[in-house]
Formats: structure tokens, sequence, C-alpha cells
């Protein structure tokens, strides 16, 4: 059984497939290695990330939380537009790494299906894309300390990072990056999630709460009708306006033509703005007017 699947092509667009068939080990210490790039303010947009391949690219190379597809998925979704192509990468097949839980699939269409894993003891909220944490989320009460490593303002030499710890003032949470990525028909031998929803909905499977249904998801997978349905769709709109402009146009050619030939008929008189008026067999005539005679009886 095949394990990789081929490039796509769509509208200048080529996805690229990161195959993920094996499960990744769990790397101890990954859970505690949380990276946040800014610092970390409740209430604000500081979130605090665990599992972010970010944090082996830029604090500590020895930390190996994810996979390299899913790094190159995580830290590149779109590459650089080569040869008037953009390359965009989605894993496919997957199989959740160790540690993580397949926390909700997603039916594409009968060959496809979307597939959401989250750090294990994390919620699942909903499906984004490449890049954009808040998928998965695990709860921290007040009280407790968070510590996680943070770029220096002002940034200095070494490095320019910090380590720094915050005691919760209220319930709050730290987000886990998810790995999302798609299953095949034919490639279902590699994953475990089934799903019986349709369309674009989200079953979710974690144990945490689930919010809404994603509204938009990464790669292939926002549900729906496929980008060539669109299109298809776009075209024979087009087409319809097309006639139906030239219909209009050929009966108001239709009409000019009739409403000249009525004229010529009347001694060439134009009278657009003259309204006939409409005789009413069945009005009486009014005594002793001009030109007043009663009805002849039939014999």
């Amino acid at each position: 059984m095949a394990t990789t699947r081929s490039p796509e092509t769509n509208f200048n667009t080529v996805t690229s497939w990161l195959p993920l068939t094996t499960t990744f080990p769990y790397q101890s210490g990954c859970s505690s290695a949380i990276w946040a790039r800014l610092g970390f303010v409740q209430s604000e947009t500081f979130d605090a990330v665990a599992f972010d391949p970010g944090y082996g690219i830029t604090v500590d190379p020895a930390v190996t939380c994810m996979p390299s597809q899913v790094t190159l998925w995580w830290e590149t979704e779109t590459a650089p537009v080569l040869n008037g192509l953009t390359t965009r990468y989605s894993v496919g097949p997957i199989v959740c790494p160790g540690g993580f839980t397949t926390a909700g699939t997603s039916v594409v269409n009968e060959q496809s299906t979307q597939v959401a894993c989250c750090p294990s003891g994390y919620n699942f909220r909903q499906m984004k894309e490449a890049g954009l944490v808040g998928e998965c989320a695990s709860s921290v009460s007040k009280g407790n300390v968070i510590t996680y490593v943070q770029m220096k303002v002002p940034p200095s030499i070494s490095k320019g990072l910090t380590t720094t710890s915050t005691t919760m003032g209220n319930d709050y949470y730290v987000l886990g990056v998810p790995v999302n990525g798609f299953n095949f028909g034919g490639s279902t031998s590699f994953s475990s999630p089934t799903s019986s929803s349709s369309g674009s909905s989200v079953t979710a499977t974690s144990t945490g709460t689930s919010l809404p249904s994603p509204t938009k998801s990464s790669a292939a997978g926002n549900g729906g009708l496929s980008t060539g349905a669109k299109a298809g769709i776009g075209v024979a709109a087009a087409v319809a306006g097309i006639a139906f402009i030239i219909f209009a146009f050929l009966l108001f050619k239709h009409l000019r033509k009739r409403q000249g030939a009525e004229g010529n008929n009347n001694g060439g008189e134009k009278g657009p703005d003259t309204v006939h008026e409409l005789h009413d067999i069945n009005r009486p005539y009014e005594m002793g007017s001009p030109g007043a005679r009663p009805p002849e009886l039939a014999g």
C-alpha cells in the first residue's frame, strides 16, 4: 500500500504532501518546554505555547517535540513562489505522534478525512491553519506557576532570550501546538480516527470540552465544495450572465424596430408620450348631447 501521495496542483498552488505514517516517539520534557515569544500575559494576546517547533528552532535544538514533517508544515506552510507556482505543505497520510490523541476529525469528501491531534490532556477547541495557535488548550488553575522562555525586550547579545515565570492570578490556560493532517481512501490503515459527520463539521473525540465547528482549516481541508467545483460554478454563472445580456439586447432591438414600424403606419407621427384612451362600449350616451342617439332595435 502506498504511503505517499503525489503533489496536487490547483490554481497555481502545489500541495506537497508530507507523510507521517509511523508514531513519532514522545520526548520527555516537551510539555514543560513552553515558548512565549513576546511574553505571557493573561487576558491578552501573549500566549504561552507548549509543543511548539519554534522552541527547538530558537531556544534549544536538543528539544525535538515534533517530527520533521510537522515542523515543516507548521513553520513554513507556504513556500516562496517558484516558476509561478506556490507550494503549500500538508501532512498526509497521518498518524498522531506519541503523547498526542486524536482530538477531532472532519470528513472532507468520500476520499479524504481531516484529522486533528492535540497533546494528551489538552482540550480541542476548533480547527485552525498551520502557524495559528488556539486549537488545543490546557487549563491552568489560579496560583499555579508557569515557567517559559521569551525574547528579551529589548534584545540582548545572548540570543535575546530569557527564562521567566508567572503566577496565575486567575484560572487560565496554556496552548499546545496541534498536528493536523489528512487520511485518504486506501490509507485508513495508518490512522484510528473515525467519524460519522459529513461536510466540514468536526467530530471532537478528546475528553475535553469542544467548541463550535471550525470556520477555516488548512490546505484542502476546508470542506464544502472543492476548488474545481467552485470554479465551474463561477464559469457557469458568467456564461449565464453573458447570455442574459445578449437576450436583453436582442429584445430591445426588436421592440424598437416594432415601435418604428407602428410609427410609419400612423403617417410617420411618433408620440411616445401619447396615451390612447379605450372607449367603453357600455357607457350610456348623455341625454341631449350632440350626436347622441338611442340604440336601434333589432328587427
